[in-house]
């Protein structure tokens, strides 16, 4: 595929997207930036990363219009596998150890689910701290004694979309 942005040009959109987001692209997923400029410039009718560039630096409606292209808008439980897997299997355990090595009353664990649009990763985060709590995860048995599941979520549409569902996942009566 023939790239839009050569190095100076993406060097800018990296840094516009960072500056104004924190999204960070790395040489890992320049590509992705570069097709979703490229479909931006389709859109815009313009001929150069360089013209789009100086129309989102001047326009906050098209800099929200381009944060937008270029971020992933897919949200699902369990979306990412291998990474649940991962928190399951090594991060869970080792919070557990930790706490436990700590000879301190609190033991809470608290746990940010950061670019969640409408809120299925927080609550799969729940679901796993769920089955955590009742000791179904073979690896934690027995290294629990009590769990209260809180998530404060700022409103999202999954959450007013579905709380009864909620409400069972979790436990929660109210």
């Amino acid at each position: 595929m023939l790239e839009v942005l050569n190095d100076a040009d993406y060097e800018l959109f990296r840094k516009v997207i960072y500056d104004e987001s924190g999204i960070t692209f790395s040489a890992t997923n320049r590509s992705i930036l570069d097709s979703r400029i490229k479909e931006l410039l389709r859109k815009k009718n313009m001929s150069t990363p360089q013209e789009y560039y100086a129309l989102i630096t001047k326009s906050t409606e098209e800099m929200k219009e381009m944060l937008d292209a270029v971020t992933t808008n897919l949200t699902r439980f369990f979306r990412n596998q291998p990474h649940f897997d991962a928190f399951i299997n090594y991060v869970i355990p080792q919070i557990i150890e930790y706490k436990k090595s700590k000879n301190s009353f609190d033991k809470t664990i608290k746990i940010w689910s950061a670019g969640c649009s409408t809120g299925e990763e927080p609550y799969t985060l729940a679901m796993i701290m769920k089955e955590t709590c009742l000791g179904s995860h073979k690896a934690l048995k027995g290294n629990i004694r009590s769990c209260n599941l809180k998530i404060p979520a700022h409103r999202t549409d999954f959450l007013h979309n579905h709380s009864q569902s909620i409400r069972f996942l979790t436990g929660r009566t109210s």
